[in-house]
């Protein structure tokens, strides 16, 4: 028995039914038995992706680590329906055009951003090197800073929000909840900018130190006091900007579709010498014009 986990059964007997699957070289037939020593391949649809063309930013490399900064949209690693065109397999690329893939050499990841994350992204180049930063993220002896812009504005405007959380069982995709019976979760948080609209409506550049790394940590967290990030299509309340909520015109163009989330400065011990790094990925465009604008539509600034 095997199994193909980014494809559905009907997708299955679709490439069946074209010829698409291949048992022992040849065409399968629905109704075939397999036996031991059977060798069956399924013939994939590999889309046209130009792995040079994603701008994937290297922040710090050497020969044991390889730090980038991951652009929003672009999944960390192959998985589920993304196995083309993710950050890993652009690494894998350059470290194969350089010459420096080998059997022993080759990127790992570290830890993870989610697909609309951006920000800075820690690749190991050898096992060790993996075990060893694997471990610094368990024990939480990397510190994480992330940035946000979020619905309203926090209060107080410095604060921790010490909540467990767990995924919800039985939701139709992933999503985690507030519960006394989750992970312990904590994230500091500070108001670095607060805006409030010709509207009405008010936005924050939130800075959050994300003390422990669970999934859609930062997220969940923000949302469950009040303010979570703009954008946020699981946690939010819009899953589009647009240039009228924050009381400019033309009123219906769409300034953002992305959560406002960027993961901005890392600092760690090196996983083989030991020094001590701190590595920062600047603001992405998308978030730098929406800081830009909400500075723009800012009450404030017209006094």
């Amino acid at each position: 028995r095997f199994k193909l986990h980014w494809r559905s059964r009907s997708e299955i007997q679709k490439k069946i039914e074209r010829g698409e699957v291949l048992l022992n070289g040849r065409p399968a037939k629905p109704s075939q038995t397999l036996k031991e020593g059977d060798e069956v391949v399924v013939l994939l649809d590999v889309p046209d992706v130009d792995l040079d063309k994603i701008p994937v930013e290297t922040l710090y490399e050497d020969e044991h680590i390889w730090v980038v900064n991951k652009p929003a949209g672009v999944m960390c690693h192959p998985t589920g329906r993304h196995i083309f065109g993710t950050v890993l397999n652009v690494l894998f690329k350059r470290m194969k055009d350089s010459g420096e893939l080998t059997k022993e050499k080759k990127p790992h990841l570290c830890h993870r951003l989610d697909l609309h994350t951006s920000g800075v992204l820690v690749v190991a180049k050898t096992l060790e090197a993996r075990r060893a930063l694997q471990e610094a993220f368990e024990k939480d002896e990397v510190t994480k800073f992330y940035l946000a812009v979020v619905e309203g504005t926090p209060k107080p405007q410095k604060g921790r929000i010490d909540a467990a959380i767990a995924p919800i069982v039985g939701a139709p995709r992933l999503k985690m909840e507030v519960t006394p019976h989750g992970y312990p979760s904590l994230t500091l948080y500070r108001v670095v900018e607060r805006f409030v609209c010709r509207n009405g409506t008010d936005f924050s550049l939130v800075e959050c130190d994300l003390r422990t790394g669970r999934t859609h940590q930062i997220r969940i967290h923000l949302a469950h006091i009040g303010h979570p990030v703009v954008c946020d299509e699981i946690y939010g309340i819009r899953t589009k900007l647009r240039r009228g909520d924050l009381g400019l015109a033309p009123p219906e163009e769409v300034i953002t579709e992305r959560q406002a989330l960027h993961a901005h400065r890392l600092i760690f011990n090196h996983p083989v010498t030991g020094k001590r790094l701190e590595i920062e990925a600047p603001l992405p465009e998308d978030m730098q014009r929406l800081v830009c604008l909400l500075y723009t539509s800012d009450a404030a600034d017209e006094g």
